[in-house]
């Protein structure tokens, strides 16, 4: 059964798009048949994730996959959809994409934030974050990520230097963090990622 969702915009600036991402499975499903989805797809900022590699006529919603070939699935997914409005006020984790400032500019560094499922160490389920959303992160029943399911993180992101230097830098922060928040070397596969040799075009 397909669920209310955020639907997507009219338009997304650049920075608020990250296009050409490729899953291949157990991490998200289409909204309208419950069923697992391989293949490209991309998102935007809001957190809305759609198949295709860009936006087209023809993208179809996305959400976060569960396995529903289970009894204990099927019975999980019907008792959500009952109790979601009276009894579940945790959010899902709304991905965001960092934008640089005058004081990343100046320090040469910006800080990024995520979140990580506790029982799926992986880089299918790191979802990067804004700061309000990392300092809410709770485990009492509020309009929060939910802390009993989700690890948080930040991490110190090089973004001025020279390029090796850059790279050599990230590396090392990642491989650190990779022992505890398995994926995450995964996950930030640009190294260069929002400085200006960075591939990726975000402007």
């Amino acid at each position: 059964m397909a669920r209310t969702m955020k639907r997507r915009k009219l338009f997304y600036p650049k920075g608020e798009q990250k296009l050409g991402l490729l899953t291949k499975g157990k991490e998200w499903m289409l909204n309208e048949t419950r069923k697992e989805y391989k293949g490209p797809y991309h998102r935007f900022t809001d957190g809305v994730v759609m198949t295709g590699g860009a936006p087209s006529k023809r993208s179809k919603y996305l959400v976060p996959y569960k396995n529903l070939s289970s009894t204990e699935g099927i019975a999980e997914d019907i008792y959500r959809n009952i109790t979601t409005v009276k009894v579940d006020k945790f959010i899902a984790p709304r991905y965001y994409y960092p934008k640089k400032r005058g004081k990343d500019i100046t320090t040469g560094y910006i800080e990024r934030y995520f979140v990580q499922k506790k029982n799926d160490i992986s880089s299918t389920t790191i979802t990067e974050i804004d700061k309000g959303q990392y300092s809410k992160v709770a485990k009492k029943n509020k309009q929060a990520i939910n802390g009993k399911l989700y690890n948080k993180f930040l991490l110190r992101w090089k973004i001025i230097g020279k390029e090796e230097e850059i790279k050599k830098v990230n590396l090392t922060t990642l491989t650190r963090l990779n022992l505890e928040y398995g994926g995450i070397r995964q996950y930030l596969g640009d190294l260069t990622e929002l400085s200006k040799f960075s591939p990726i075009i975000t402007e």
